[in-house]
């Protein structure tokens, strides 16, 4: 029995060490002034949205959404994330009370889009814990600011479920490690962020 996982991980090995070896790539693209500002204020722009309308996401649009977690950064190009989308409204019921972190709002989202974890896609012990969770940030933050770039808002429900709970979430959604899930849905009015104030990092040289 072939593991695609596997088969992933040691062509990108080969390919990295290759790289490495022969220092080649491809020719730069100098990205322009008006790319880069436009850049930075949809990464200000991006919110935590959780309050929808009722206007439905166009099918295009929730397309490109998904369609976009095909660019994120995933660990040595295994790409295992299994991604499963829910618009049904008792579906949406269900998970409103089961997600800690979505109850009493993800139920108002037009789609919540799960992320489900293959625990065969990782060898080592030492990657087994998180990977999967590091990987997952990157993919719904690429499909986060794709929905801001739409003007669609979208916020991530963490993946805490109550132990009581567990059971019912994998008799209807499968089993695997569940990484979180990503709502997404129009809105009229745009939350604020908060007392919001950029944090001056600490660099230690």
């Amino acid at each position: 029995m072939t593991d695609a996982y596997q088969e992933r991980y040691i062509r990108h090995q080969a390919k990295k060490k290759e790289q490495l070896m022969r220092s080649e790539g491809e020719t730069p693209k100098r990205l322009g002034d008006e790319y880069r500002a436009s850049t930075l204020e949809l990464l200000k722009h991006r919110r935590s949205q959780r309050i929808f309308n009722s206007e439905p996401v166009a099918d295009d649009i929730l397309e490109a959404i998904i369609d976009s977690a095909r660019y994120a950064p995933n660990s040595c190009n295994r790409h295992w994330i299994q991604i499963m989308v829910v618009k049904d409204r008792t579906e949406k019921s269900l998970l409103n009370g089961i997600l800690v972190g979505g109850v009493g709002w993800c139920f108002r989202a037009d789609t919540i889009i799960l992320f489900i974890a293959d625990p065969n896609a990782y060898k080592s012990p030492n990657e087994k814990d998180f990977m999967h969770y590091a990987d997952v940030g990157f993919t719904a933050m690429n499909m986060w600011l794709t929905a801001e770039a739409h003007n669609v808002g979208a916020c991530y429900i963490n993946p805490n479920i109550m132990p009581v709970n567990k059971e019912i979430f994998a008799q209807r959604f499968g089993v695997g490690v569940f990484c979180g899930a990503l709502a997404i849905g129009n809105y009229d009015i745009q939350h604020k962020n908060l007392d919001f104030k950029p944090i001056l990092l600490k660099v230690k040289k």
